[in-house]
């Protein structure tokens, strides 16, 4: 495997573990019922898609 290779894993992982939290923690609102970042967004979408 060359270093460009292992470069790409190393920064995916990063992506992967870096994100996990922040989606977590959304996650765990969301299922709280708790108000969300995306709530202003999500409501008229679903209102246009007749969910």
């Amino acid at each position: 495997m060359t270093l460009h290779g292992i470069g790409f894993i190393a920064l995916a992982l990063a992506l992967v573990f870096g994100a996990a939290f922040p989606l977590g923690a959304y996650l765990a609102r969301l299922y709280r019922g708790e108000l969300r970042f995306l709530a202003a967004i999500e409501a008229p979408i679903y209102r246009l898609c007749g969910i």
